[in-house]
């Protein structure tokens, strides 16, 4: 299954696949360690093939209602069963990319879980003692005021 890389800009799109490249490159295909790494337009995209959307820019951070991928209802439906939609963004919990998902009945997930896994590498390289990160999600569920998801703990 391909990769692709989709930026609202799609220049950044091509910048980043060549950097992932590195060489070998030609205009919007690249070949990696053996994944086929696209620079894609969303309209370009057939998402009956995209078994996973992840968001690891900015989009919706500060500004709730903006959206990385604006898909319309149609697209969001070609997605195939079992499609999700992971946002690394955690604040807020419920960004438009996961609404508008959600909408359409595909499964999201956002990023307070890999929050929680960075924080347990981090405190046991720097304190050398392990910690559970679902003991930091927990943390930080309660510490953002909101219910831990269910099965957080067994995710994390």
């Amino acid at each position: 299954m391909p990769t692709l890389i989709l930026n609202r800009t799609p220049e950044r799109a091509a910048t980043l696949a060549a950097e992932w490249a590195q060489e070998g490159c030609t205009v919007e295909r690249y070949t990696v360690e053996g994944w086929i790494v696209e620079a894609a337009s969303p309209q370009a995209v057939n998402w009956a093939e995209v078994g996973l959307i992840l968001n690891a820019s900015s989009a919706g951070l500060d500004r709730p209602d903006e959206t990385p991928l604006p898909l319309t209802p149609p697209q969001w439906q070609q997605l195939p069963p079992g499609a999700l939609v992971y946002d690394m963004v955690y604040r807020p919990e419920h960004t438009r990319l996961r609404q508008d998902a959600a909408a359409q009945g595909v499964r999201t997930a956002g990023g307070l879980g890999m929050l929680a896994h960075q924080a347990a590498l981090a405190f046991a390289r720097w304190t050398g003692q392990a910690v559970d990160p679902g003991v930091l999600l927990a943390a930080a569920h309660r510490e953002l005021g909101r219910p831990a998801e269910p099965g957080a703990e067994a995710q994390a």
